[in-house]
């Protein structure tokens, strides 16, 4: 980073990623903000999307832009399965702010406009970083759950924890067509409907002495 800039801000993190993001927001110094991980790369076609906004800027309506994210499972280019989407990451400081300790959301004031074009995503390498990524995104989701719903019905955590996990299956697999990934899809899939029962048995896990 130093290679760029010397306005380096280091913050302990504590587990909540939209107070993170937040406090980088609340350090930048211009009008705009272009939200990036550190996987993140941002296209020539974003680039000038970006940049014909900051030339219209004077003229715009909106206070943020979605922007297309690409995302790649283990290099791989996922066209269905619902992982290429629109991302809002792009907003006017001080009409926007982010919400939530894992699945942040940026709340805006104002309008919300699109740049037609692809941020690359390249999350991970393998599928043991992926599992160990998702191990660490599920136990602070799981902390999340307890703190704003509390402790379920025993009827509602045994849908959660059975039929919850299939239904995220049958979304990403069939309706959002991840079968026309091959074997990509099958374990993406597989993958997600997993993520969505570890986090649900965590949860179990933390609140079982309650039944």
């Amino acid at each position: 980073c130093r290679e760029f800039t010397d306005k380096i801000y280091i913050n302990e993190f504590k587990g909540d990623f939209g107070k993170e993001r937040q406090f980088g927001a609340d350090k930048a110094n211009c009008d705009w903000i272009l939200s990036l991980d550190a996987d993140e790369v941002v296209t020539e076609e974003a680039r000038k999307g970006v940049y014909d906004v900051l030339e219209r800027k004077n003229d715009l309506k909106c206070a943020a832009y979605k922007i297309r994210r690409k995302n790649h499972f283990f290099g791989h280019y996922m066209k269905y399965g619902g992982w290429h989407g629109w991302y809002l990451n792009f907003f006017k400081k001080g009409r926007a702010y982010y919400d939530g300790r894992v699945h942040h959301l940026l709340i805006v004031d104002g309008e919300i406009g699109e740049i037609d074009a692809d941020i690359l995503h390249f999350p991970v390498d393998d599928l043991h970083e992926y599992l160990d990524k998702h191990n660490r995104y599920t136990t602070l989701e799981a902390e999340e759950l307890v703190e704003k719903i509390g402790v379920i019905s025993q009827k509602e955590l045994r849908r959660k924890l059975v039929l919850k996990p299939i239904k995220v299956f049958w979304k990403a697999y069939v309706k959002k067509k991840a079968y026309k990934e091959g074997f990509y899809g099958i374990v993406f899939s597989i993958y997600f409907a997993f993520h969505d029962f570890l986090r649900w048995a965590k949860y179990w896990q933390r609140v079982r002495d309650k039944y």
